[in-house]
């Protein structure tokens, strides 16, 4: 499977082990995956530069899935815009949620971009269930996976595997478009 990794590395109020978990989700998933993983760095500078790189990995590895990480606000929007505009490809959509982020702040705005996403993984059933209480990802598939490599990455595997199944069997229509 091609995947993309895309992780906002100086999100705010993000729990330890979420800091670190594109670094090491993103070698265990090599071991038999292509991965190419964007860092999105604070700042509009950071966010364009990060749309840059996701632009021309959409191009050169023509990803079957994009999972973001530690992102939201206007940097989660115009992700989503760059994947959508492409039109090279359009790979299924999966959000890891790590913490409250997506509360904290735009709160609308947020709300609508997580509607693009199919799969929405969290390491906590109450962390999930705080989300879905507050009407985030009604359409996705949800899946909770506590961190614990290399177990986390075999059952994301298989989370990612039901997503793309759903998708070609056309129950999650097109989340990029």
């Amino acid at each position: 499977m091609r995947i993309c990794l895309v992780d906002g590395t100086s999100a705010a109020g993000v729990p330890g082990e979420a800091a670190a978990y594109v670094a090491e989700l993103g070698p265990v998933l090599a071991e038999d995956h292509k991965v190419t993983i964007v860092t999105v760095d604070s700042g509009l500078l950071g966010t364009l530069r990060a749309l840059r790189r996701l632009r021309k990995a959409l191009a050169a590895d023509r990803p079957e899935l994009v999972h973001i990480n530690n992102v939201s606000g206007w940097p989660l929007v115009l992700l989503l815009l760059v994947i959508r505009e492409t039109g090279i490809v359009r790979p299924a959509l999966a959000l890891g949620i790590h913490g409250e982020s997506l509360h904290r702040r735009q709160l609308g705005l947020n709300r609508r971009s997580t509607r693009a996403f199919g799969l929405v993984i969290s390491p906590s059933a109450s962390l999930l269930d705080g989300y879905l209480a507050q009407n985030y990802f009604a359409r996705a598939i949800h899946d909770v996976i506590p961190y614990e490599m290399p177990y986390h990455a075999s059952r994301l595997m298989a989370s990612y595997r039901r997503l793309l199944a759903s998708r070609r069997a056309g129950d999650l229509g097109d989340r990029a478009a």
